[in-house]
């Protein structure tokens, strides 16, 4: 699976997870994280990591409150950095309902 920068998620279609980078891609680390709703509601979202063969989620974010065309930045390298080895970690997306549209853009 080869890097994706930029993602179009409807839950309705994708499923309430969706994998933005697979563990074992050799990423390196991002530099930002920036999310935006599309939906016509207020939606809640979750950003996680999480090691597949543990399947122990770590949040960066959990069940944040995300208003109609609201955007999130996430740019700190020390926050948005993370192992993406082969024996480190996946990053998720999760919705909370199967009416959430978000795009989310990955920079590294």
């Amino acid at each position: 699976m080869s890097f994706q920068n930029f993602y179009l998620i409807n839950t309705a279609t994708d499923g309430t997870v969706v994998t933005l980078i697979q563990q074992g891609q050799n990423v390196g680390n991002l530099k930002a994280i920036i999310i935006t709703s599309t939906s016509a509601a207020l939606k809640d979202i979750s950003l996680l990591y999480q090691n597949d063969t543990e399947a122990v989620p770590y949040y960066l974010i959990y069940k944040q409150p995300f208003p109609i065309g609201g955007t999130l930045l996430l740019d700190s390298d020390d926050m948005v950095g993370f192992n993406n080895s082969s024996s480190g970690y996946s990053l998720y997306f999760q919705a909370h309902d199967t009416s959430t549209k978000a795009t989310v853009i990955l920079k590294r």
